[in-house]
């Protein structure tokens, strides 16, 4: 299995792609947002977090491809 590497969040795609983003809190899956990033999918959960400014996101790396139906 290949080794996944996190890239500097400076070199992440601004076109509209999602990616994993990595922060000291955790990783999100996000999409540039115009004025910052943004994430795909925000479920609060009770901590807090999910009530004012997003994480400082330092990394991020393309999604994994989903798995195919395919037999081969």
């Amino acid at each position: 299995m290949k080794e996944e590497i996190w890239k500097e969040i400076e070199t992440a795609p601004k076109d509209g792609s999602k990616i994993i983003l990595f922060s000291d809190e955790g990783t999100i899956e996000g999409v540039w947002g115009g004025k910052g990033w943004k994430p795909i999918v925000l479920a609060c959960h009770g901590c807090g977090c999910c009530e004012g400014a997003l994480p400082n996101f330092t990394h991020w790396m393309p999604l994994v491809k989903p798995p195919t139906n395919n037999s081969e």
